[in-house]
């Protein structure tokens, strides 16, 4: 297993809503959380170690990892 360790980012780009007005979405990041997401999706057994928030950001990140097939037993909240 390739156990990736560092920080796990939300990144808040700007984006246009659907009424025109200017707005900021989350998306997940990260070099070594994208590092670990890269190698999941490679098939590759891979974990990401680091500390993840309790609220929804830290839940769209553990998501993240999940939908990669990435390990988040050694994030801890």
């Amino acid at each position: 297993m390739i156990l990736c360790c560092g920080e796990a980012l939300i990144d808040m780009l700007p984006r246009t809503t659907t009424q025109g007005e200017p707005a900021f979405a989350p998306y997940v990041g990260g070099a070594v959380f994208n590092s670990a997401i890269a190698l999941g999706r490679l098939s590759a057994p891979a974990a990401f170690f680091s500390g993840l928030s309790s609220d929804l950001f830290g839940g769209q990140l553990r998501e993240a990892l999940g939908a990669s097939k990435v390990s988040s037993t050694y994030a801890h909240t």
